[in-house]
């Protein structure tokens, strides 16, 4: 057992290793998976987070979703009003206000009838922040309409002709010129059914291991995760959230 354990170490440090220096680090944003949402009128949190990120000034993202399953939930004081003036529970993660709150955390529109935000973004004017690492970009409180299964997909505002779809995260490179972050993306999902076992699937799997280099005085690597929560017994199941795991090795 102990020989067949430490073989199945080395092997995967050698896969590792070979997807370290085959494939280059790329910053992640990845939108939550929630399962198990049974009943019409749950509410839930769906965050955005990014991962591996550097030299972050903002950042600016549409999304889309079935709107026959979510609507973005009003009301909350402390939610964030768009262009109109309309009060939705949308908040601005810790990637940003842990350090020090953005100079602007706004949503352009919330279109409930359309399952579409617009303009979601955060920006620093100030040259003195410039974010590293991981965290939460923003948080939305949804509530569910019919029991079912959507995603949540970032389907603009456009980087480039190139990848039109893609979500703006504005650095700083050099002597303050700016420039788009390059970045992989994993949409969401809400659906009622159970989480999948994780051989069931792989290719999600596949996208959300991110190998990260660290050039500190050496190398070393983080292995980033989805964990695929255990199936309950229970006949009643409040919704699972798949969140991201980090392991340092």
């Amino acid at each position: 057992m102990i020989k067949k354990l430490l073989a199945l170490v080395i092997i995967v440090i050698i896969a590792v290793a070979i997807y370290v220096y085959v494939f280059p680090a790329r910053a992640t944003l990845a939108i939550d998976r929630v399962y198990n949402v049974k009943k019409p009128g749950t509410t839930i949190l769906v965050n955005i987070t990014i991962s591996n990120a550097h030299s972050v000034v903002g950042w600016m993202i549409d999304l889309a979703w079935d709107p026959y399953i979510l609507a973005v939930s009003m009301g909350d004081p402390n939610g964030t009003r768009d262009k109109k003036g309309n009060l939705y529970n949308i908040y601005e993660g810790s990637f940003t206000k842990n350090v020090k709150p953005a100079d602007v955390f706004a949503v352009s529109e919330v279109n409930n009838k359309a399952g579409r935000i617009k303009g979601l973004a955060a920006m620093y004017f100030t040259k003195d922040v410039l974010l590293e690492g991981s965290g939460i970009l923003a948080t939305i409180n949804f509530t569910v309409l019919h029991v079912g299964t959507t995603t949540i997909e970032i389907v603009g505002p456009g980087a480039s002709e190139e990848k039109p779809n893609e979500a703006i995260i504005a650095i700083v490179v050099g002597e303050g010129k700016g420039g788009i972050l390059s970045h992989v993306e994993i949409y969401g999902l809400v659906t009622d059914k159970d989480a999948p076992p994780i051989w069931e699937s792989f290719d999600f799997q596949i996208k959300a291991i991110i190998i990260e280099v660290v050039a500190l005085g050496g190398t070393s690597g983080v292995l980033i995760w989805k964990n695929m929560p255990k199936k309950t017994k229970r006949k009643k199941k409040e919704p699972i959230y798949e969140n991201n795991v980090e392991i340092e090795f």
